[in-house]
């Protein structure tokens, strides 16, 4: 059975996010383990919102001008850099800066990272281009 700490903190979760998913007595219901779990998925939920929403701020590929593009190339030429030097703790940073910029997503960032340490390979920035634009278009 859950507390009323738990139920108010659930019902303000849903709040934030504009679910009304459970109802007072549904919650009420759940055990622990049951709360606990949907804790975790509305706060999921409102991470990939607002994660969503923050990459759509950048605009879409297509609605990109120039400096974006410069941007692309400037992290990509850092990383490259870094790549050549085999300086991996900087190569890391660059590539947390193409996630964190949506340029690439989590997943395509823990590939890009293997290719580099498992080949040595550098890049350049038209491959993030074509990724980007798939990323955007699903």
């Amino acid at each position: 059975m859950a507390t009323e700490k738990q139920i108010k903190y659930v019902q303000s979760l849903q709040e934030h996010f504009e679910d009304e998913g459970y109802s007072k007595q549904e919650i009420e219901k759940m055990n622990n383990q049951e709360v606990s779990n949907v804790i975790d998925e509305i706060k999921k939920a409102i991470s990939e919102d607002e994660l969503y929403n923050e990459c759509m701020a950048y605009g879409l590929p297509n609605q990109w001008g120039g400096n974006n593009m410069d941007r692309l190339e400037e992290l990509v030429n850092g990383m490259n850099k870094n790549i050549l030097s085999w300086n991996l703790s900087e190569v890391v940073s660059y590539i947390d800066t193409l996630v964190n910029e949506c340029y690439i997503d989590e997943r395509e960032a823990q590939h890009l990272l293997e290719d580099i340490i498992n080949y040595g390979c550098t890049y350049s920035a038209s491959a993030f281009k074509e990724v980007e634009q798939w990323n955007f278009i699903s």
